[in-house]
């Protein structure tokens, strides 16, 4: 079995955008082509687990008033032992339960989706290989393979998760096909600012790495759309490096861990633009106030957020409407590896 290798990660991060480019197009003619007969649901429900479930709640906001289809995030096992809640829509046909797994070999994911179809709600499976146990047990499939893809903590998987989401909350606001097209100009805008991002942030994550090396816990913060990228940053940090880590609400981070925070621990705070963004940079602002060093992920051109912090880690301001979710997280393995290696650790081996 080939081991786990902060090179293997380094790649992984190095083919985003390249990814973008070449398989974002065909993804949304997949997700179109499986969708085309499909009514546009009232419901969307998802599940997945680990960088699934993050996708899964980082894509929530981009299910807006405009997707016409509201929008609810189940764990695998939430689903499969509790089912799908039921809605006020009078038909279980009226909900598109979507089961996320980049591997396919989730046997509760796989459970859930078939009680789902048992109780006759419709299903669609985004998992890498259709023919898996979680791809087996949905109506429908949209594979997600990525090829080329040596043993390393989900990074290339977990983006073409979320864009599918994020192309299947398109697909939902337009009523229907072909709105989930990603045409390759539009793709390849979505590259660029991928690998600007990565670059501009390659700097900033080596100098974050030497303030948190001795951190007993890395605390990631963020609301809205970033509480799912927080989530998945704090994995990214526990696989690759080996490093205690928490994703947190901003809010529930203020009313809950600050308590058993000392105030001299840095905190890595998520303030991209949107609703959530006044909430993080207020937070930024009392951290700073108690003591604690700030790293913020904001905008380059964001002086409230530059203000209130001691390290800023540059989000484009050429910000895609509603995908937020598709830069939030670009950070997240870079960082890991640059503490992964001061620590002298490889992926998924503390020692």
């Amino acid at each position: 079995m080939s081991e786990y290798t902060l090179a293997a990660v380094r790649e992984e991060v190095a083919r985003l955008s390249h990814d973008l480019a070449a398989s974002g197009p065909g993804l949304g003619v997949r997700l179109d082509d499986v969708l085309a007969a499909e009514p546009v649901p009232r419901r969307v429900v998802v599940s997945g687990s680990g960088d699934s479930l993050f996708a899964a709640e980082a894509a929530e906001y981009a299910f807006g008033p405009a997707a016409r289809s509201s929008y609810l995030v189940r764990t695998t096992h939430q689903l499969r032992d509790y089912g799908v809640p039921r809605s006020a829509a009078k038909s279980t046909s009226a909900t598109l339960v979507v089961g996320v797994s980049a591997s396919g070999g989730s046997v509760a994911l796989a459970d859930g989706l078939t009680r789902a179809r048992s109780e006759g709600y419709r299903t669609l499976a985004v998992v890498g290989s259709a023919d898996s146990p979680v791809g087996r047990s949905a109506d429908r499939v949209v594979e997600t393979a990525l090829p080329e893809r040596p043993p390393s903590p989900g990074i290339r998987s977990y983006q073409i998760s979320l864009l599918a989401l994020l192309l299947l909350s398109e697909w939902c606001a337009a009523g229907g096909p072909p709105a989930a097209r990603l045409d390759a100009e539009r793709a390849g805008d979505l590259a660029r600012l991928v690998a600007e991002t990565v670059r501009r942030q390659a700097v900033p994550c080596r100098q974050l790495a030497n303030r948190l090396r001795d951190t007993p816990i890395v605390q990631v913060l963020g609301g809205g759309s970033a509480f799912g990228s927080a989530r998945y940053a704090a994995a990214k940090l526990v696989e690759t490096a080996g490093v205690p880590a928490l994703g947190q609400d901003l809010e529930e981070w203020w009313h809950v861990q600050r308590f058993a925070t000392d105030r001299d621990t840095p905190l890595v705070v998520l303030a991209p633009p949107g609703r959530s963004h006044e909430r993080a940079v207020r937070l930024c602002a009392q951290a700073r106030d108690r003591g604690h060093p700030v790293a913020v992920l904001a905008r380059a051109g964001d002086p409230a957020a530059r203000e209130h912090a001691d390290l800023v880690l540059p989000l484009p301001d050429a910000h895609p409407v509603g995908w937020s979710a598709l830069v939030e997280h670009l950070f997240a393995a870079p960082l890991a590896v640059e503490l992964a290696e001061l620590l002298g650790r490889r992926p998924f081996h503390r020692r």
